[in-house]
């Protein structure tokens, strides 16, 4: 679906375009269409549900450009892309993301080939994860457990000596804290790295339907939110009720209005949907 929003000087060719593609372009969400105010040569193609005020390739699904006449008097279309891949130009190069033509029908395949909302695991990817929330509550553990063994060599020497001569009672406050407070410590660092879970990321459409994609693995989808299963619905409830972006131990983060990302045990995905 695509919403289409002229300006006056958008040439008769374009609206014939993008109005043949209308006709062809089937998606779930609708696709903003729209002219820059000030630049005549560029018409930005948005997900609506990621609206912007820019028209740039890397804020839009894709941008079309008119790069003038050719030496034939023929008007040459630039289409840029994240989807598009052009091995003439190096991955670092911006044309990398173009394919260019003066052909109007090669033109129309291009827009149905490289012009599709964001998928699943793109907005996954949007705005960051947890991964570094997550490694920062494991390194809290190992520092307070650090800071609780850390002895100097006084301590060591002092103990040594007292339990060569005495038996095994631990004389020094350090090492008496070591037995107890450390140990337990010691324990919370281990239970901390040895959990087995996944961090997964959900996200709520504008019509409610709901994506979960497990990081670097597979999306699964659902008509609402009730049917999410019930550890994921009940992380994001308790996501609901805290400031946005505030990291919650062991159960994720909510990184934007609709956007939250979960910690899940492993055992509940299987080769079905969860």
């Amino acid at each position: 679906m695509l919403n289409l929003q002229f300006k006056e000087h958008t040439s008769d060719e374009i609206k014939s375009l993008l109005t043949d593609f209308r006709r062809v372009q089937v998606s779930r969400f609708p696709i903003d269409v729209e002219a820059t105010a000030n630049d005549h040569n560029k018409i930005g193609f948005i997900d609506s549900r990621f609206p912007t005020n820019s028209v740039h390739y890397k804020k839009n699904l894709a941008v079309l450009e008119t790069n003038g006449l050719d030496d034939k008097g023929r008007r040459v279309y630039i289409l840029r892309s994240r989807l598009i891949k052009n091995e003439k130009y190096s991955e670092h190069n911006d044309d990398y993301h173009s394919r260019e033509t003066t052909d109007i029908k090669k033109l129309s395949r291009f827009l149905r080939d490289y012009v599709k909302p964001y998928s699943p695991q793109e907005i996954s990817e949007m705005g960051g994860d947890v991964t570094g929330d997550y490694h920062d509550w494991q390194s809290d553990a190992r520092s307070s457990f650090r800071r609780v063994v850390e002895v100097s060599s006084i301590d060591i020497a002092e103990e040594v000596a007292y339990l060569k001569s005495v038996g095994v009672q631990f004389r020094s406050d350090k090492f008496r804290q070591i037995a107890t407070k450390g140990l337990e410590l010691h324990e919370e660092v281990k239970r901390r790295e040895n959990n087995d879970i996944k961090n997964v990321h959900v996200y709520i459409n504008p019509d409610e339907s709901v994506h979960v994609t497990v990081a670097d693995d597979k999306t699964y989808s659902y008509d609402t939110l009730d049917g999410v299963p019930e550890t994921i619905r009940q992380q994001v409830a308790m996501l609901m009720m805290v400031d946005m972006k505030q990291y919650v131990p062991e159960v994720g983060k909510r990184t934007a209005e609709k956007m939250f990302w979960v910690h899940v045990n492993t055992n509940i995905f299987n080769d079905s949907n969860p």
